[in-house]
C-alpha cells in the first residue's frame, strides 16, 4: 500500500493523487450530481462571475493538467477505480454505507 511507504521518502514529499482519465471540473460536477439524482449544476455567465470575483476567476477555471506518474513510479500506487466515472458511484454507495473508503 502506498501510504505505507511513504514514510520511505524524503520529508516534505507531496504528491498528487488522481485517476488516469483527464477531465474538466466540470464533468466531475455532473457526474456527481447524475449519482445524486440532482439536477446538474448551474452555469453562470462568465461576465457575471468576472464582476463577481475579479481575477480570482482566473484561478478557479485555470486549465490545471495534474498526472499521478510519480505516485506510481515512487510508490508503485495504482488508482482503484481506472476513472472518476467508476470512483464517483462508488464512493457515493460507500458513503451510503456508511463506510469511509470504498
Amino acid at each position: 500500500m502506498a501510504v505505507e511507504r511513504s514514510g520511505e521518502l524524503a520529508g516534505g514529499t507531496r504528491y498528487i493523487v488522481a485517476d488516469d482519465v483527464a477531465c474538466q471540473a466540470r464533468e466531475l460536477s455532473e457526474e456527481i450530481s447524475r449519482c445524486l439524482k440532482l439536477a446538474p449544476p448551474k452555469r453562470i455567465p462568465g461576465v457575471i462571475v468576472w464582476l463577481m470575483l475579479g481575477e480570482l476567476v482566473q484561478t478557479i477555471t485555470a486549465n490545471c493538467r495534474v498526472t499521478n506518474a510519480r505516485l506510481k513510479r515512487e510508490l508503485g500506487w495504482q488508482p482503484r477505480y481506472p476513472s472518476f466515472r467508476e470512483g464517483v458511484p462508488a464512493t457515493i454507495a460507500a458513503l451510503d454505507r456508511g463506510d469511509i473508503l470504498p
